[in-house]
């Protein structure tokens, strides 16, 4: 399945839906990631923590709806973002 992560976009949410170690077992269960540039730096983890494991960084959310076919975040999908799709 090819799953994306987009960044957090709501005031001071840090987090990140997928951590690195979750996705080194996605990966290895034949998953894609595609993971937007700079989803993970509030939570302390790089695009090269992602792409070392294989995930595909991309740099607009736009190219994250297009190219997954499920959407993973930590806060629901807004308005806001949907807007920019």
């Amino acid at each position: 399945m090819k799953i994306g992560v987009p960044k957090e976009i709501i005031s001071q949410e840090y987090r990140v839906a997928i951590n690195p170690e979750t996705a080194k077992l996605l990966i290895e269960s034949s998953h894609q990631l595609f993971i937007q540039k700079n989803a993970g730096d509030g939570s302390g983890y790089s695009d090269q923590d992602y792409e070392s494991l294989g995930c595909t960084i991309v740099d607009t959310p736009s190219e994250v709806f297009t190219n997954s076919d499920l959407i993973v975040k930590v806060i629901s999908v807004s308005l806001l973002l949907l807007d920019e799709v």
